[in-house]
């Protein structure tokens, strides 16, 4: 269970400084309980592509 409250944080922490996390987004979901496995297979699969931006040193 310990993986469920640090998914929870780290979205939350995520969230607040604006960054994307499509995958701890989805399993935060899915463990939440809001969104089935398939459904969140299909999400990550289907969601567009983005270009990622190297980190501000």
């Amino acid at each position: 269970a310990e993986g469920v409250a640090t998914t929870r944080h780290a979205v939350a922490l995520a969230e607040s400084l604006g960054v994307d996390m499509p995958i701890a987004s989805i399993t935060k979901a899915v463990l939440a309980g809001e969104l089935d496995q398939q459904a969140a297979v299909e999400g990550l699969m289907t969601r567009a592509p983005v270009a990622e931006a190297p980190p501000q040193i």
